[in-house]
């Protein structure tokens, strides 16, 4: 070999070394802004949950799971709405009534998490709820405004075996009559 060729060959080798460098530089950069872009490319998750408190009974858990923020978040409930409300006081309003499911929000930060009581639980309930679970439409936007949205089924069948707390105000209801009952004949004789 002449030294032209070789210095022909050898221009040829880091001519296709460059060409190769360039394409891998094109694809990684391509490759950081996905990632970055789905970092910043909000999450909005709904799922039941146990009651974080440690109270008998059942929350709505909605989540952004990620760290961009979601914006004009919107929520549409089908099932039946009232499975679950305690039932010596009916203080919590269906699901259908909550203003979240109504007006939606315009905001949710990433990592936000809010929390609805759904209420306690009956056997009966319960039941109902498992045959026949509910389904939540989330649609949020990112910053971006690119729509983005799932749907989620309220998923109840997986705390089958839990033990069902006993409704104690019934019964202490129950006792307290008892209690009267027996008063009353005391005083008759």
């Amino acid at each position: 070999m002449t030294d032209q060729t070789l210095i022909v060959w050898f221009t040829g080798v880091v001519a296709l070394s460059t060409v190769c460098y360039v394409i891998l530089t094109g694809w990684l950069a391509l490759e950081t802004r996905k990632m970055r872009e789905a970092q910043i490319e909000p999450r909005v998750t709904a799922r039941v949950e146990v009651h974080h408190a440690g109270d008998f009974g059942y929350e709505l858990v909605i989540r952004n799971e990620e760290q961009g923020v979601a914006k004009n978040v919107r929520i549409k409930f089908s099932g039946g709405p009232s499975y679950f409300r305690r039932e010596f006081q009916h203080v919590f309003p269906t699901v259908d009534q909550w203003p979240i499911i109504r007006e939606g929000m315009e905001y949710l930060e990433p990592g936000e998490t809010l929390r609805f009581p759904i209420g306690t639980v009956s056997v009966e309930g319960f039941e109902r709820a498992t045959q026949v679970p509910g389904t939540l439409s989330v649609r949020w936007e990112s910053l971006r405004g690119k729509q983005l949205d799932t749907l989620y089924t309220l998923d109840f069948s997986r705390f089958r075996g839990m033990v069902f707390k006993p409704n104690r105000l019934r019964e202490i209801a129950g006792h307290l009559e008892s209690i009267s009952n027996s008063i009353s004949k005391i005083k008759q004789g």
